[in-house]
């Protein structure tokens, strides 16, 4: 069951935004949590299993006390940083834009709003 405003949420921009994290380096499980923001531990967690299974990620567990886990890019999943990087930068150019759109149409689904 989805968190919190994570009603419906599309799996493919938690995947963008987890890869795009991960693009910076190797993260271990709660600094994953604080970058990607919005994504609950649960939906983090299935989101780096796919990506594992998509061998874009993987996971590399240290014989340490205590125990210590880091998530990192696969060389496949490297090649994905720039086209990530270039959504990116297009979502912060033109967000707000979007952000605009999908209210007036939500304004304009109101009942009792006039329909063409």
């Amino acid at each position: 069951m989805p968190g919190p405003g994570q009603e419906g949420r599309d799996p493919v921009p938690d995947a963008a935004v987890v890869l795009f994290a991960l693009s910076r380096g190797p993260c271990r499980h709660g600094e994953l949590v604080d970058l990607v923001g919005g994504v609950s531990r649960k939906v983090l967690t299935q989101t780096l299993r796919k990506l594992q299974g998509y061998g874009l990620v993987e996971r590399r567990a240290y014989a340490e006390a205590p125990p210590r886990v880091e998530c990192r890019l696969t060389e496949l999943g490297t090649t994905l940083a720039e086209p990530i990087a270039v959504l990116t930068d297009w979502a912060r150019s033109h967000g707000e834009a979007i952000v605009s759109f999908q209210a007036e149409e939500e304004e304009d689904d109101r009942p009792g709003q006039p329909t063409e």
